[in-house]
């Protein structure tokens, strides 16, 4: 998966949440940086299922649920901007290279799978 540059970019993307939000312990926001780990950890890991995909239609399903973490994500994040910018701010542009990377290979899948459908 090394050569897989959506996965690269997930991974890293966990990477720098994970270290970003590790020291912050504010009772007030501790469930939304515990729903912020989650769904942003989840990105790149059902991006990795979908590599091991038993067909297509697996590969956009792992696809599709990976674009909602991705989408959950967001959210989060805009919840967190006004008072944690540092970790908004860091993480804005790398979600939404992701997201875009996302949306492009869910259009090419789906397309192809319904070319492969036509043409049988």
């Amino acid at each position: 998966m090394e050569n897989n540059i959506i996965y690269q970019k997930s991974l890293a993307f966990s990477k720098l949440l994970l270290d970003l939000i590790k020291d912050l312990d504010s009772p007030a926001y501790r469930h939304i940086f515990f729903q912020l780990k989650k769904s942003g950890t989840a990105i790149g890991a059902s991006i990795a299922e979908a590599e091991s995909g038993q067909s297509m239609v697996d590969f956009i399903n792992k696809m599709k649920i990976a674009d909602k973490e991705a989408n959950e994500t967001v959210y989060w994040l805009k919840l967190l901007e006004q008072d944690f910018p540092q970790i908004t701010n860091r993480l804005e542009e790398p979600i939404t290279d992701i997201k875009r990377l996302l949306r492009s290979i869910l259009i090419t899948s789906t397309k192809r799978l319904k070319e492969k459908k036509a043409s049988r």
